[in-house]
């Protein structure tokens, strides 16, 4: 019998839907990179580095979240801003995400999935693995990874053999120290302490997991107006207030649990789910900014006594 031309073109468009939807899906995700007209300079990048080749020729049921060319200033790989190459590896290798999480699934409840940076100069916690959040924010899907950078996805769910892609607007760095943490963010109450104060901040804060609260610009010059001296002994026994250890405490976890400061205080975190987290009365106007050694979250407000305090944003 015959069948009728309609009938047959129909079948023969669907076949090379077939095919061609096959090809693209068994893609590694450096192939499916590489075949992006705008993802040019991150694939010169993992193509330079073999432990990158290798992990993104056979990266499985993972979520991959990589800069579009138009984020980066410069898009020539050879450029001094990217010779740090063990800053490089770690910053794409914290772009390989564990599971599968297509956008659908990224909503207004943040979820931590472990990345596939390891490294120990850039990730010191039990945990073993840098932490991403992916979170819905104002109607956009958010890629949190380390020192404060967020990216916003502008085209997700690509597919590659055992995963997906979603193309980000923000290069994503890898964790860092409190310390250069707060030069990224301004936080000059720390990134200009005297150099007596920034021995004893660095010393307090870089045991291995640990969550460090920060109160907001604001706050710490309405604070310092009203006592804009101290002393060193002043200085740890505030700072004291704002670390807790061992502990990270993601806002996930901000669930009413009281946690124990370094200097014996309790500190009640509270609020998740509800679009308001605290510690203590303090609100939370940024969340999980991940370190090498934890977390830190910004307050509107502070939460010690005595109120000299010298952390800020």
């Amino acid at each position: 019998m015959q069948i009728p031309n309609l009938t047959f073109l129909l079948l023969v468009l669907l076949l090379q839907l077939y095919v061609t939807t096959s090809a693209v899906a068994s893609r590694n995700a450096l192939a499916l990179i590489e075949a992006q007209p705008d993802l040019k300079l991150i694939g010169k990048l993992i193509r330079r580095d073999p432990e990158l080749v290798k992990l993104y020729s056979t990266a499985k049921n993972a979520t991959v979240v990589v800069a579009i060319d138009s984020s980066f200033p410069i898009t020539d790989p050879n450029n001094i801003i990217y010779s740090n190459r063990a800053a490089n590896r770690a910053a794409l290798q914290d772009s390989v995400i564990r599971g599968l999480h297509p956008t659908s699934r990224i909503t207004t409840k943040p979820i931590y999935p472990s990345t596939e940076l390891t490294d120990a100069r850039f990730v010191d916690t039990t945990r073993g693995r840098a932490a991403s959040k992916l979170v819905e924010i104002d109607g956009r899907k958010n890629v949190d990874t380390g020192a404060g950078t967020r990216a916003n996805i502008t085209q997700g769910n690509l597919r590659f053999t055992g995963g997906i892609l979603h193309k980000l607007n923000h290069f994503l760095d890898p964790p860092a120290s409190f310390f250069s943490i707060a030069a990224r963010l301004n936080i000059t109450s720390i990134s200009r302490l005297p150099p007596d104060f920034v021995g004893a901040f660095e010393i307090i804060t870089s045991a291995p997991d640990t969550t460090l609260f920060a109160i907001t610009n604001k706050a710490y010059e309405a604070l310092l107006a009203s006592q804009p001296d101290a002393t060193f002994d002043q200085f740890v026994d505030t700072l004291g207030y704002y670390v807790v250890t061992p502990g990270v405490y993601f806002e996930k976890d901000f669930t009413g649990k009281s946690v124990k400061t370094l200097n014996g205080a309790k500190l009640r975190l509270s609020g998740f789910g509800t679009g308001t987290v605290k510690a203590n009365d303090a609100v939370v106007v940024r969340s999980d900014v991940f370190s090498t050694n934890g977390v830190l979250h910004i307050l509107d407000r502070y939460i010690a006594e005595p109120l000299t305090v010298f952390i800020s944003v």
